[in-house]
């Protein structure tokens, strides 16, 4: 998908300028490789990997510590969605991802604090950069952000919550 094509927000030249010198302050442009063994995952009212979407970086994280910190925020999707129950999925990368590292630097002020909007100008971002992900964004250095999960996961469970 062209980052033209894939949303309602466009990444002005402006919005690009921000997204780089956040990229520089964060981590000075360097790029993390996520290796495959990486295990990831997912909390909210996704149903499985299929359920990603186009043109939408999917949010998932790797530090241990933090794998039930979700889990209250995925219920309350859940329930808003009309979905019986939560589930939270474990994912891989099914090859080395090239991922923007942001050094916790929050991504969020860009658009002002409007996170549909900043998911789809990250996902352009990421695509004219020819990246596969964002790290370490929004103070959460296992915050890992993959631009098209469905290309680049693979799903190694589906647990319900």
């Amino acid at each position: 998908m062209s980052p033209q094509k894939c949303g309602w927000a466009q990444l002005t030249p402006d919005k690009q300028a921000h997204f780089d010198a956040l990229w520089q302050a964060g981590n000075s442009g360097q790029i993390e490789i996520v290796p495959t063994d990486t295990v990831l995952w997912h909390s909210g009212n996704l149903q499985g990997l299929h359920d990603a979407g186009d043109g939408r970086p999917l949010w998932t994280n790797r530090d241990p510590a933090k794998f039930d910190e979700y889990v209250p925020k995925a219920r309350e999707l859940a329930l808003k969605h009309g979905q019986p129950a939560a589930v939270r999925l474990l994912l891989k990368p099914s090859r080395p991802l090239a991922a923007a590292n942001f050094g916790a630097k929050s991504l969020l002020h860009i658009t002002g604090g409007k996170h549909k909007e900043m998911q789809e100008l990250l996902f352009q971002w990421l695509v004219l950069h020819e990246l596969d992900a964002a790290v370490s964004s929004g103070g959460d250095a296992g915050e890992v952000i993959v631009a098209r999960p469905r290309d680049t996961l693979v799903q190694v469970r589906r647990e319900m919550l």
